[in-house]
């Protein structure tokens, strides 16, 4: 096919944005999590997409570890579509550069706001939002159907913001990781966040369902007598946390009482997410 789509979700913001994407490119959709622990990933696709969620600013670490095993990259129109709740141009910087060291190039670089999934947004219109992500789509599309270069975020203020509050926000985040940790200062984040599962546990509520470790898209939660146990692989997606049914689970850096699900995303898309099924 001539066009492929990687994409990483965890509570289905960067799922619908690549599932739209993918069928108006006629592209192959493939979820990031089913291919993640192969030694190599080539892509014979002319074109290639990745849509990824951002976390503080930054990537997450399984799109890190994605594009370091990405190969045959030399002459392709490669983009990145960002979804994110803020700002997030940083990532598809970092983005670019890891592309880069594989002898790639990031042609086109996309930023498309979504409902914040982590915490309470001021009179955020999550409605108003998700039809403009739509429509952004369509402009996005143009772009890569043209194969040309575009860096692009659809909100410049959001942006400013973002960029201002960048290194006090980044400052914050990697002072309480560390703490809750216990490790060393100056890790990178990506490396505390998957270690960050230290801090989540499950009230009286829990029934012993499992629903958590079905949806977890890096297998990352064991159930241990009706339980489950986090095992320091985190990505930080809140999906655990989202989709537990009986709100159970607490801890990590969702608002306590607040949830998100793209009311496009069922609990199946997300175990499919972990198989080869789909692409």
């Amino acid at each position: 096919m001539d066009t492929e789509i990687y994409y990483f979700t965890g509570t289905g913001n960067s799922f619908n944005i690549a599932k739209i994407l993918s069928k108006q490119l006629g592209a192959k959709l493939i979820p990031i999590a089913s291919i993640i622990n192969k030694d190599k990933i080539n892509s014979s696709a002319k074109k290639i997409g990745i849509v990824f969620p951002v976390y503080f600013n930054e990537i997450p670490g399984i799109i890190r570890k994605f594009v370091e095993k990405l190969k045959n990259l030399e002459n392709k129109y490669i983009f990145g579509v960002a979804t994110y709740g803020g700002g997030g141009s940083n990532s598809t910087k970092q983005l670019k550069e890891l592309i880069k060291k594989q002898g790639g190039r990031l042609k086109g670089c996309f930023g498309i706001q979504m409902p914040q999934n982590s915490w309470k947004k001021p009179y955020e219109n999550k409605e108003k939002i998700l039809k403009n992500s739509e429509k952004r789509i369509k402009i996005l599309k143009k772009y890569v159907l043209a194969e040309k270069e575009k860096n692009s975020f659809s909100s410049p203020i959001s942006e400013f913001i973002s960029i201002f509050f960048k290194g006090l926000m980044k400052k914050l985040v990697m002072d309480h990781l560390t703490k809750i940790t216990n490790s060393e200062p100056g890790e990178e984040m990506w490396k505390l966040i998957n270690i960050s599962d230290k801090e989540f546990k499950v009230n009286s509520k829990c029934i012993g369902c499992g629903n958590c470790a079905k949806v977890c898209p890096v297998n990352n939660i064991k159930m241990e007598n009706k339980k489950p146990k986090w095992k320091n692989k985190c990505e930080g997606c809140l999906a655990c946390y989202n989709f537990c049914p009986v709100k159970a689970i607490e801890g990590g850096f969702a608002q306590k009482g607040f949830y998100y699900l793209h009311p496009n995303i069922k609990e199946s898309d997300m175990v499919n997410q972990k198989t080869i099924k789909n692409n």
